[in-house]
């Protein structure tokens, strides 16, 4: 049998009976119920009084247990400590954690925890601001709000199979909805315009990057995670990324984002000249830091020899595209400009995804699709009009 008690402010403590132990003791289990508190009492009680029903019907169809009640805080260290995950994508699900989910829900027993306060907690990443130099209106996109969904499914999906909680509220929790804008290019006259002005930059650091970005479409994490080592004989290796953890600062990590990201790139003679100069000037850099350079073969730095926050790479960019006047795209379109250049000159989406480092080529067709069925039309067009010198030359004849 379910019992109530008002203890103020719109909260309410259920109690079932779930019968007795071996020791002879009650059994009991104890819930929390939270209802508005500007109700009347009465008309809290009605709820509370459908609420606790529900409960003790869950109850008895097993679908909650009376086991110790732990908070969501809890569950997730303990998540984090036995999922097999590489070091950099623990680092960003405690970063997820510890900025929004634990200081929002955390002291929450998973044990209470509904599908009502999690769609709040959404309510609230809709508005919350956001420092990210990615953002354009410095809020939390909604492709990004629901990495929060992802872990906060995972987190209750290891408190199922852990014993806490029998059904994990999630299931009645709908993701953000992705927003994510169609891949932003840059047309030849944009190409044009941002090589003149990467040309005629003077830190030989910046040049060197964004050149690079340009020339093999790396993921900007790719770029900032390349050791000098990782250049022989004019070709880039790619075999790494790079992570950024708090208190530590960017780190190269032990393999890229993906298997298929393992790949090798030629560079023109023009861009390893390019990366010569810096290097000169990084070499400069390191003579005066001395013994305190940490990072001695990392490839981009700053000027004490700290691998780049991609944070600070986006911010630049978005400098140099006002200072200049350039387009207004994203760091990422130098990325799709290079893809979009291979396939209108007639690359195939397997070469395509290749020098992406995309691990299927499905993943390639699926951003790129309206370039491929471009590039295809090209193709009709290149056989229709062979076909028809064809039979223009047999009629000559």
């Amino acid at each position: 049998m379910a019992y109530y008690q008002n203890r103020g402010n719109g909260s309410w403590q259920v109690t079932i009976s779930c019968g007795y132990g071996p020791d002879g003791k009650q059994i009991k289990l104890l819930r929390t119920v939270k209802v508005d508190p500007t109700k009347t009492v009465k008309a809290q009680e009605q709820i509370v009084k459908r609420e606790a029903a529900a409960l003790e019907t869950d109850y008895r169809r097993h679908l909650i247990t009376e086991a110790k009640k732990t908070r969501l805080s809890e569950v997730a260290e303990e998540y984090l400590e036995h999922k097999q995950i590489a070091d950099r994508t623990k680092a960003g699900y405690r970063m997820l954690l510890d900025t929004r989910i634990l200081p929002s829900l955390g002291k929450a027993y998973v044990q209470d925890l509904s599908a009502r306060q999690i769609r709040e907690f959404y309510k609230k990443l809709e508005n919350a601001k956001t420092t990210n130099n990615r953002s354009k209106n410095g809020k939390l996109s909604g492709t990004y709000r629901r990495h929060y969904h992802q872990l906060l499914s995972a987190i209750l999906n290891f408190a199922v199979k852990s014993g806490y909680i029998t059904i994990s509220p999630m299931v009645a929790v709908d993701p953000p909805r992705m927003d994510t804008p169609e891949a932003a290019f840059l047309d030849m006259e944009d190409i044009a315009k941002v090589m003149d002005t990467l040309e005629n930059i003077k830190d030989p650091m910046w040049k060197a990057f964004f050149i690079l970005e340009m020339y093999t479409s790396c993921r900007p994490g790719e770029l900032i995670g390349l050791d000098w080592s990782d250049l022989k004989d004019g070709i880039l290796t790619i075999k790494a990324g790079s992570n950024y953890i708090k208190g530590k600062g960017t780190i190269r990590t032990d393999r890229p984002k993906t298997k298929a990201s393992n790949r090798e790139i030629v560079l023109p003679k023009s861009v390893l000249k390019i990366l010569e100069k810096w290097k000169a000037r990084q070499a400069a850099d390191k003579l005066k830091a001395g013994d305190a350079w940490p990072n001695h073969d990392a490839l981009f730095t700053n000027t004490i020899g700290n691998r780049l926050y991609l944070n600070n790479v986006t911010g630049k960019w978005r400098k140099i595209q006002k200072t200049y006047n350039l387009k207004d795209a994203p760091l990422y379109s130098l990325r799709h400009t290079g893809a979009s250049l291979l396939i209108e000159n007639g690359c195939t989406i397997e070469e395509v995804s290749r020098r992406l480092g995309h691990s299927r080529a499905s993943t390639t067709l699926d951003i790129y699709t309206h370039l491929f069925e471009k590039a295809s039309q090209h193709t009709t067009d290149v056989m229709t009009d062979a076909i028809a010198q064809a039979r223009k030359k047999k009629k000559a004849k």
